[in-house]
């Protein structure tokens, strides 16, 4: 059964503060089920270090259905990702790494990355070292 995140996280609304558009972003995502998330809600998720055990599997799905993936440029997804595994180096996944990995290595040759996410591709597999 799919339950909206604030009956996953045991979150009462009616105690949400509403008081500025952080809070009004957070009073509406934690009424979505998950699946239900954006992209943009996923990036808000890693920026404030929230609900990292939702927040990070939905980014590493959107990052293999599109390494370029971000709510305002390409790539800013990755580089959410690897302030997230720098500040919380208990989330990392060699799975994942490995299934990125694979994935940069097959779409690689179809696409000339840009010198900024080639240095992002170069961070990432450096945390897994």
């Amino acid at each position: 059964m799919k339950s909206a995140i604030y009956k996953l996280k045991g979150i009462e609304l009616k105690e949400l503060k509403r008081e500025s558009p952080l809070d009004e972003w957070f009073y509406d995502m934690v009424q979505k089920n998950m699946d239900m998330l954006t992209i943009g809600d996923i990036s808000h998720m890693l920026r404030q270090e929230i609900y990292l055990d939702i927040a990070i599997p939905l980014a590493c799905k959107q990052l293999l259905n599109n390494p370029l993936c971000g709510e305002m440029y390409n790539g800013q997804m990755l580089e959410l990702l690897i302030r997230v595994f720098i500040n919380n180096p208990n989330y990392k996944k060699v799975d994942f790494y490995e299934a990125f990995e694979e994935k940069i290595q097959r779409v690689h040759g179809a696409r000339n990355w840009d010198n900024e996410y080639e240095r992002l591709l170069l961070e990432f597999k450096e945390l897994f070292k």
